[in-house]
């Protein structure tokens, strides 16, 4: 029995396509003015950056809000795209 628990680094080939994105784009810079209309209120959201690349992977895979969810269940590299950690 072992108690290590693997990065997703560490899972996801470093010739896959959503590392070539992550390469390629800037999010952070590329969603700066979407944090401007960012609202203060009510429980944080995840960063603006996060949901960008969300959205971007639904539109990629041809995903509903759902099928996301389920999306991520099984996609480690999907997981490592918008930042998430291998147990989120």
């Amino acid at each position: 029995m072992s108690f290590y628990v693997p990065n997703l680094e560490e899972l996801v080939p470093s010739e896959h396509r959503y590392r070539k994105i992550l390469e390629l784009v800037d999010f952070e810079k590329l969603t700066t003015g979407l944090r401007e209309s960012y609202s203060s209120t009510g429980r944080a959201g995840y960063p603006v950056a996060t949901a960008f690349k969300c959205l971007l992977l639904q539109f990629m895979n041809d995903l509903s809000d759902r099928e996301l969810e389920e999306y991520f269940k099984d996609s480690l590299a999907g997981k490592l795209f918008c930042g998430f950690e291998l147990m989120d």
